[in-house]
């Protein structure tokens, strides 16, 4: 009786040691399609990598539903990068957020002709990047620029190594010419919209980031950057509009909620802004910003 009760404890203690580990993390699930076909896709590298840290890094492979699952990611912003021989390599920024299940299903576009050097000189330059070798990456995209010099994917890839590596002039540069070569490619507009707004030219970072909100971008840090923008360009009503948006998507997106509940106060709606404070503190309530919460609570 003694040694079925410690299983049952050690079985217990197992299942519970479960379950606060996926409140406390986070997963990604999706299913890669090709464009054309709209069928999944077998065997695509899909590389998710901090943007924090080069060393928090998960390597996938789709099966043969052409999906991916990965579960006990610890929250944060991701860089996702999706690669197949045959296709046009696809890469996104995504927040993900505590004890959330993301969805990062994407549609590949295929190669039409065989490989070009200007598409093997991006191939070679994305999987440098995916092992964090931003530096050698650099001349390896610099060689199929100089031999694709229309393809605005090696223009953005370029520009995030040269980011990576320190160099922000030279990455703002290359994340604009991506956008002057394709006016939709969201990624890019967001890149440099961020850019601008740390050289504190927030009108240029405000006018790129809307440009990606019109394409109807569903990146909750894209949205949630612009809303910050705003806010610093006293438009507070437009940021409320924004962050409205992140929170239809991302409904405990914590850094949005703060500051909506922050301006909530400046737009006369005290009820509001107690209500959007107050699930601040109970979901982040270790962040040092939770004590400004409390403080500016006992205020109202």
């Amino acid at each position: 009786m003694k040694r079925n009760r410690s299983l049952f404890t050690f079985f217990m203690l197992c299942l519970l040691t479960t379950m606060v580990m996926a409140q406390n993390t986070s997963a990604v699930k999706g299913t890669i399609r090709d464009k054309d076909t709209k069928q999944p896709i077998v065997g695509v590298k899909v590389t998710i990598l901090s943007t924090k840290t080069t060393t928090l890094k998960f390597e996938l492979i789709t099966d043969k539903q052409g999906t991916v699952l990965k579960k006990g990611i610890i929250p944060g912003v991701y860089q996702i990068m999706y690669e197949k021989n045959g296709y046009i390599p696809a890469s996104a920024t995504t927040r993900l957020p505590v004890g959330d299940e993301q969805d990062i299903s994407v549609e590949l576009e295929p190669v039409k002709d065989a490989l070009t050097p200007g598409m093997k000189a991006l191939k070679e330059g994305i999987n440098l990047i995916s092992a964090g070798k931003f530096g050698e990456a650099i001349p390896v995209l610099e060689g199929g620029v100089a031999v694709d010099a229309n393809n605005s994917m090696i223009y953005f890839y370029r520009g995030f190594a040269r980011e990576k590596t320190g160099k922000t002039e030279e990455a703002l540069a290359d994340y604009l010419k991506a956008v002057e070569l394709k006016a939709d490619f969201e990624l890019a507009l967001a890149s440099a919209a961020k850019l601008y707004a740390r050289k504190g030219n927030l009108d240029q970072a405000v006018a790129l980031y809307g440009k990606a909100d019109a394409l109807g971008t569903k990146d909750t840090t894209t949205l949630y950057n612009y809303g910050v923008c705003l806010v610093n360009l006293g438009r507070n009503v437009d940021a409320k509009t924004i962050f409205e948006k992140v929170l239809t998507i991302d409904p405990e997106n914590a850094d949005s909620i703060y500051e909506w509940g922050v301006i909530s106060i400046g737009l006369g709606d005290i009820t509001k802004a107690k209500e959007l404070l107050q699930k601040y503190v109970s979901l982040e309530p270790d962040n040092p910003k939770a004590q400004t919460a409390k403080e500016i609570l006992k205020s109202l």
